[in-house]
Formats: C-alpha cells, sequence, structure tokens
C-alpha cells in the first residue's frame, strides 16, 4: 500500500521467484462491473497498470509458500496467451490483451 506500481510489478513478481531486469509500461486502464455476492448485487472497479517484461531471471514458482515476506500468493504461472479463451478472463484482461493484437476465442 502505498507504493508506486513499479515497486509493487517488481515485489508481487519476486513472490512468485521472478527476478525482474526490464520492464516498460504498457497501458493503465480501469473497468466497473456487477457481481453478484452473497446474493447481493455489488459494483466492482478493477484498476490495472500492465507491463511487457522484456528480461527476467529465475524460474516462476508455481506454488509459494506464505511467510513473512509472501503474505498473498499461492504461486503463479506463465500461460501462451494464444491458448487463452476469453469467457475464463476478466474483461479488463481480455481488453489489454486485444491492445497487444490478440483476438481470443472459446
Amino acid at each position: 500500500m502505498g507504493e508506486k506500481p513499479e515497486i509493487t510489478l517488481v515485489k508481487e513478481l519476486e513472490e512468485a521467484g521472478i527476478k525482474v531486469i526490464d520492464y516498460e509500461l504498457f497501458d493503465g486502464n480501469s473497468i466497473t462491473f456487477e457481481w453478484t455476492h452473497k446474493g447481493e448485487i455489488e459494483q466492482g472497479h478493477h484498476l490495472g497498470f500492465f507491463y511487457k517484461i522484456n528480461s527476467f531471471e529465475n524460474e516462476i514458482k508455481s506454488k509459494a509458500l506464505i511467510n513473512d515476506k509472501n503474505d498473498d500468493s499461492l504461486g503463479a504461472q506463465f500461460y501462451d496467451i494464444k491458448k487463452l479463451k476469453k469467457s475464463k478472463l476478466s474483461d479488463i484482461a481480455n481488453l489489454e490483451i486485444e491492445k497487444l493484437g490478440y483476438q481470443l476465442v472459446d
């Protein structure tokens, strides 16, 4: 909390085992949405900063332990963008993937 997005990027990927060497800001965006939570319709808002990771070191941890340094990540995984299903992603993820020039289908 209270840190610059670039610092958050580096710290979050470190939790997944990745040491970011070079990156660039691709886009920043937000969307609003409705969802049902405990039987009630609620409004939501996603705000995202999207980065291209140009180079990194280490292997990604598909499973991570919760500890003093990592209190919110159970792991991470890389996916082939071309194999993703549009219906399995959030609206904001689909929006950014389309900006990269990909057209996902189900």
